[in-house]
């Protein structure tokens, strides 16, 4: 397919501040060379007003799936309306600020760069620039690093990323991955994606040229305790299913003293305990309560 016809369509998950997402679709629209579709999964309990999203596809879900069912809801809609596996699929956070140059620096790279991959467009959050992340597959942490090379390099201690709040990629790599896996329901999954998308030789790729400004929402206490357990449920998750055969062994082992730890430890995190006790079972999904 020619690649100087391919379309671009955005995908964002709405969930929480309205100001945000609509603030976010303005600027979208307004971008010099804006985006030929958008498409808006609520997340939310109430509809969306339409009259602060025209011009754009607003899809509203039975029920909050997660961020990747949100994605993937994005691009069945598209498949329906007949999206090219050669159109570009981008998808934002929708805390993210866009920059007015932002959907042009995008065209223009992938104008530049056709052949199919995972791509970070960097953002700005907190003063720091951040292309892509990586594990360290030691300690487990993961970090948001900046990059001015196209291709990350890593070590051998070290998994790569590329940060969901701003990646994009031909739409015919998230077919050919059934698009993007719901088990994790929220946090990692862009881990996730990012290596089997690496299993089937496709290449990571970053873009240092800042797209926009990274802004996540203020969250209440009982929020913080699911985000608290997603992060360190998944993470497990992640670390022992995901990795290699020696690794996988190690964080195996891992798993079960850091649960030992934590039960052991006083005053006791409950909710660390019920993330590395659902990760020891194998639990995905939405948290149960």
């Amino acid at each position: 397919m020619n690649p100087h016809i391919r379309k671009y369509h955005i995908i964002i998950v709405h969930y929480g501040n309205l100001q945000s997402t609509q603030r976010l679709v303005t600027a979208l629209l307004q971008c010099k060379k804006s985006p030929d579709t958008i498409i808006v999964v609520n997340h939310n309990n109430k509809l969306l007003p339409k009259s602060s999203f025209q011009g754009c596809h607003v899809i509203n879900p039975a029920g909050n799936q997660g961020y990747a069912a949100g994605i993937n809801t994005g691009l069945g809609a598209l498949m329906a309306r007949g999206a090219s596996a050669n159109d570009i699929i981008t998808c934002i956070n929708n805390d993210i600020t866009i920059q007015p140059k932002a959907f042009l620096l995008l065209r223009r790279w992938w104008k530049n760069n056709p052949e199919p991959a995972l791509v970070g467009f960097a953002t700005a959050q907190n003063k720091h620039k951040h292309t892509y992340g990586y594990i360290n597959l030691f300690t487990g942490r993961a970090h948001l690093s900046s990059s001015s090379e196209t291709n990350i390099k890593t070590t051998a201690l070290q998994m790569r990323y590329i940060h969901g709040a701003f990646m994009s990629a031909p739409f015919e790599l998230f077919i050919g991955n059934h698009g993007i896996s719901e088990k994790y329901f929220m946090y990692w999954e862009d881990a996730l994606f990012s290596n089997q998308v690496e299993k089937r030789k496709f290449p990571l790729k970053t873009v240092p040229a800042t797209i926009g400004t990274h802004q996540p929402m203020n969250t209440d206490k009982s929020i913080s305790d699911d985000k608290l357990y997603y992060l360190v449920r998944n993470g497990a998750l992640f670390l022992e299913q995901e990795t290699s055969l020696l690794w996988h062994l190690y964080w195996l082992i891992i798993n079960r003293l850091r649960y030992l730890y934590h039960i052991l430890k006083r005053p006791q995190k409950t909710v660390v305990v019920e993330a590395l006790k659902d990760a020891i079972y194998g639990v995905t999904g939405p948290r149960l309560k």
